[in-house]
Order: C-alpha cells, then sequence, then structure tokens
C-alpha cells in the first residue's frame, strides 16, 4: 500500500467527499434519533449521544448558507416562516403543551446566529464584535431558546473561524463542556460531529429544497401524534 492510501485511511478529512447536501442529511437523520430519544425512550441515552452530532451540523451549515446566500433579506424571511410554523410541533413533542413558553424551538436560536453573523460582518471594531456575540448570547439564555447561549456561541464560533481549522474545533469543544453542565449532560461529545464536516468538500450537492427545514415541523408533529395516540412504531 502505498502511501498516500496510508494518509487517506489515517486522516478522514483528507478525503473530501461530502458535499452540503451530505451533510444536511446527516443532520436530518441525527436530529431525528434525538428527538426520538427525547419523545419515546429518554432512558436510551445512545439515542442522545447520536444526536449531539446535529445541531453542530446545523450551525456549521447555518454559517455556510450566511455566507453564500445572494439575498440575505430572503434567507432570514424563510427561516422565519419555519420558525413559526414548528412552534406549536414543538411544543406539543417536546412539552406535551400547546402553547409552552419556557423553551423555543431550535429555528430561534438559528435566526439569532443569523442576525449576529450579519451584524459582525458590518462591524469591525473587536469591542464591538465581543458586544454583539455576548448581547445575542445573552437574549437566548433569556429567552430560553434551544441550545441557549451555547447555539449561539458555537454559530459564532464557526464565523470566526471558518478558515482556522484547529481553533474551531478547539474552541467549539471547550464549549460543549461547559454546555454539559446546563444545555445537555452529554453535550461535551458533540465534536464528534467534526468527522463529516472534515470530510466536507464546500460542494453544494443535490438541492434540498424546503423539505430540509420543513421537516422539522413535520416529524415533531408526527412524534407528537404517535405518542398522544399511543401508535406503537
Amino acid at each position: 500500500m502505498n502511501t498516500s492510501k496510508i494518509n487517506i485511511i489515517l486522516k478522514p478529512g483528507s478525503v473530501k467527499i461530502l458535499t452540503a447536501y451530505h451533510l444536511k442529511m446527516i443532520a436530518l437523520v441525527t436530529m431525528i434519533i434525538d428527538h426520538i430519544g427525547i419523545v419515546f425512550f429518554p432512558e436510551i441515552l445512545m439515542l442522545r449521544i447520536i444526536g449531539r452530532t446535529a445541531f453542530i451540523l446545523y450551525a456549521f451549515m447555518i454559517v455556510e448558507g450566511f455566507i453564500h446566500t445572494s439575498s440575505f433579506h430572503k434567507y432570514i424571511k424563510r427561516m422565519m416562516i419555519f420558525c413559526f410554523l414548528s412552534e406549536i410541533p414543538f411544543d406539543l413533542a417536546i412539552h406535551g403543551k400547546l402553547i409552552y413558553l419556557g423553551h423555543q424551538n431550535i429555528f430561534f436560536t438559528l435566526i439569532l446566529g443569523i442576525i449576529g453573523l450579519k451584524l459582525l460582518s458590518k462591524n469591525q471594531s473587536i469591542f464591538k464584535r465581543i458586544l454583539i456575540s455576548l448581547s445575542c448570547m445573552f437574549i437566548a439564555y433569556i429567552l430560553k431558546f434551544d441550545y441557549s447561549w451555547y447555539g449561539i456561541l458555537v454559530i459564532f464560533i464557526f464565523y470566526y473561524f471558518r478558515t482556522n481549522t484547529v481553533n474551531k474545533y478547539l474552541l467549539t469543544s471547550i464549549a460543549g463542556l461547559f454546555a454539559s453542565a446546563e444545555v445537555f449532560v452529554l453535550q461535551f461529545l458533540s465534536p464528534i460531529a467534526f468527522i463529516p464536516i472534515s470530510m466536507y468538500n464546500h460542494q453544494q450537492g443535490t438541492k434540498t429544497g424546503i423539505i430540509y427545514y420543513s421537516f422539522y415541523a413535520l416529524h415533531l408533529l408526527m412524534f407528537w401524534f404517535i405518542k398522544t395516540y399511543r401508535i406503537i412504531l
């Protein structure tokens, strides 16, 4: 076996075979597995461990989407539509209530992150950037957005250090350790998402259209229906 083949085996990141479509599908599948654990089998931690991959991939793709979007206003408008369509299914499936103000769905976090990225891109001052970052994290924490301050921090880390792989992975891992005390006890395992990210080739691949984001509300609604009417999977 020659040296180049050995390097490919030892370094998965050297194999850039995953497109944005592949990362989105991995995020989607691991999110569904995570929610199966939350809604149906909270005692099976392996489902939640697998689910630690999902948000990291969503955060990564949000930054990619922000950088490459041709229209920020259309991008944020589309996200807001899915946000409000998802809130009731989220409350029903996760909390068993039609309206629950103590925990907001992930789209609130992603939208706040996108708005923060827009502000960061327009401000080069270190002081202003720190203020924007801390303000967005505080808002997410106070308003009980899913993944709280940690979710916003991860998005900003991926943006700040998008060309610095070592710092990006290191800081995200450290953030996961601190988040384990509040967001979820196993959040420190989230770096497993770096494996598919390291294999990303920066190509779009197959377009997902509205399926990627609309499936969030649809699968939560389905999970609520199955749990409420005791339909056995």
